[in-house]
């Protein structure tokens, strides 16, 4: 199961948009907040190509289809995302489930892939000092209780503990975000 992560590396990326009607206005004023991406398309260095298209309720997400055929469903309450379901036609094969504290911070997140009967569930503590702290777990569909990976998020960056398997020596991963004025194409 492929999942799609808006962290792309080593892919050209492509943002479309169409405006109605060209023809009729050429130079239509377009309120930006109101562009939604419509699809996304990677092409990788080996050439292959991969795209996501996406349909929206408003300006939610109400599924994506890829193009090896996944399709998936996003179900929110109120402006929250809850859940995320993914068929590979009509087989569920994979579910993800957001659960927010009461300010609205995320604070789990579970991850279950039905094609190898493994679950991921993070834990995330939100910091005073505007820090977010997380363990990552792994397990089976039902529990996820082998704890993995460690670590913090920032603004400007994130550091991630894990336990080698082979050595059992804790590794560091850190990375730095730096930002621009740009527009991501997904804030809306």
């Amino acid at each position: 199961m492929k999942k799609i992560l808006y962290l792309v590396s080593i892919s050209i990326l492509f943002f479309t948009s169409c405006i109605p009607n060209p023809e009729e206005d050429p130079d239509p004023v377009v309120n930006v907040n109101d562009i939604l991406v419509k699809k996304v398309t990677e092409i990788g260095t080996n050439g292959v190509e991969y795209s996501v298209e996406f349909t929206y309720s408003g300006k939610k997400f109400a599924q994506s289809i890829d193009s090896d055929g996944i399709r998936t469903v996003y179900t929110y309450e109120q402006d929250l995302l809850v859940k995320e379901e993914s068929y590979d036609g009509t087989t569920l094969v994979e579910k993800t489930t957001y659960v927010y504290d009461i300010s609205n911070n995320l604070i789990t997140y579970i991850d279950l892939d039905y094609e190898t009967n493994t679950g991921e569930r993070w834990v995330y503590v939100h910091n005073s000092n505007g820090t977010i702290s997380y363990q990552m777990f792994t397990g089976g569909l039902d529990d996820q209780t082998q704890a993995d990976v460690t670590g913090t998020i920032s603004g400007t960056q994130y550091i991630e503990n894990t336990i080698d398997p082979i050595t059992q020596q804790t590794q560091v991963f850190t990375e730095v975000f730096t930002y621009d004025a740009k527009n991501y194409p997904f804030k809306n």
